[in-house]
């Protein structure tokens, strides 16, 4: 019998039960408009344009969360494909030196360090690239 109230509790709680609504402020809900799906959003307003080169913010992210390939595949897609290379490079060297400090993993300290030279080799091959089509704007 307690076992058939205890049910019917809960089955008039997952009936009833509502998600939650977070209050919001008057003062808030006048400053900012909510957005219709039909609103044309204007992409030169600051406000909409927060992340204008999201794929290097995307590879600090891959780089950091150690995941190579995705940080190879944000490195071939943008702009800045050197001065990205460098940054992936340095970083996987500085995360490198951080884990053979902490002693977190062995292979974890290594493991790093070849991504590192990785990108480092990209960073050199793209300037040799660049040096045989035109040395003035290398």
């Amino acid at each position: 019998r307690a076992d058939k109230k205890e049910k019917m509790r809960h089955n008039h709680f997952i009936k009833t039960a509502q998600p939650y609504k977070p209050k919001v402020d008057f003062a808030m809900e006048q400053g900012k408009k909510k957005r219709s799906k039909d609103e044309v959003v204007d992409i030169d307003d600051p406000e909409t344009k927060r992340f204008p080169y999201p794929f290097n913010e995307l590879l600090v992210w891959a780089v950091l969360m150690k995941r190579q390939k995705m940080a190879l595949f944000f490195w071939q897609h943008g702009e800045e494909s050197m001065a990205k290379a460098l940054v992936a490079c340095k970083l996987y060297r500085s995360l490198s030196y951080e884990a053979k400090q902490s002693d977190v993993v062995d292979d974890a300290s290594e493991e790093l360090k070849q991504c590192s030279h990785e990108f480092g080799q990209l960073a050199v091959e793209l300037l040799e690239q660049s040096f045989r089509q035109d040395e003035t704007m290398a």
